[in-house]
C-alpha cells in the first residue's frame, strides 16, 4: 500500500461481488460501452493488477495493469479514471505516481498506455509525470478511434 498526502492506493486481489459491480459501473462511468465489464475485472484481478485509489472512505479512481507478453518489464494500462467529480484536484498525478512505485515493487521499468490524440487534458497530464509519445495509431480501435502509444521508462 501506498500513501500520498490523503490517497491510498491499494491492489485488489480478490474483490467481492460489490466491489466488482462498484468496479465495473465507475468503468462504464469513464469510457462508456467500451468499459470493463464485471467478468474483465474479475479476470484482471486475477491474471493482472487492479489498484483501487481511496480518498478517505471513498473510491476516486482505479487502474487495470497487465504484463506485457513481448516485455514483460512493462506494464499496460488496461484503464485509469479518476471519477468525475474527484478531477482537478491532482489526484490524477498521485495516483499514477503511486502506480509507479507498485509497479517497481513488481520488477516493472514502465507502463505503456494509448490515450485519444484529442484528449489534451490527460496527454498533458501523462507526460507531465514521465510519459512519452511513442506513436500515432489510426484506427487503433476501429474506424476513426485512432490512439497515442506513450510510455512511461522509469530511471
Amino acid at each position: 500500500m501506498v500513501e500520498h498526502q490523503q490517497l491510498t492506493v491499494s491492489r485488489v486481489r480478490q474483490p467481492s461481488q460489490s466491489l466488482l459491480a462498484e468496479l465495473e459501473a465507475h468503468d462504464f462511468e469513464a469510457f462508456g460501452p467500451t468499459g470493463l465489464r464485471i467478468y474483465d475485472i474479475a479476470v484482471m484481478a486475477q491474471a493482472g493488477a487492479i489498484f483501487v485509489a481511496n480518498l478517505d472512505d471513498k473510491m476516486v479512481g482505479a487502474c487495470q495493469l497487465i504484463r506485457l507478453a513481448d516485455e514483460p518489464s512493462f506494464f499496460y494500462v488496461v484503464g485509469l479514471y479518476i471519477r468525475p467529480e474527484w478531477r482537478s484536484r491532482q489526484l490524477g498525478r498521485m495516483f499514477l505516481l503511486a502506480l509507479a512505485e507498485e509497479t517497481k515493487k513488481l520488477s516493472g521499468d514502465g507502463l505503456v498506455l494509448t490515450v485519444a490524440p484529442d484528449n489534451t487534458t490527460a496527454v498533458r497530464l501523462y507526460e507531465s509525470v514521465g510519459f512519452a509519445r511513442e506513436a500515432y495509431v489510426p484506427d487503433f480501435y476501429g474506424q476513426g478511434e485512432h490512439r497515442l502509444i506513450m510510455r512511461w521508462r522509469f530511471e
